[in-house]
């Protein structure tokens, strides 16, 4: 990936980052706990997966 690539990447990530913030502080009702089984799911499928970036 070239560093202009990265640095696209890494703004559309802080912009949801910064969507999610909002949303939490806004609704922090809605907030549920992440189920343990769902945790490794997710590990399983990023498992090896390397960034570039």
């Amino acid at each position: 990936m070239s560093s202009r690539s990265c640095a696209l990447a890494d703004a559309k990530v802080q912009a949801m980052l910064d969507a999610l913030a909002q949303d939490i502080d806004e609704r922090p009702e809605v907030l549920r706990p992440i189920d343990a089984g769902l945790v490794e799911y997710v590990r399983s499928l990023v498992a090896g997966v390397d960034v570039d970036c």
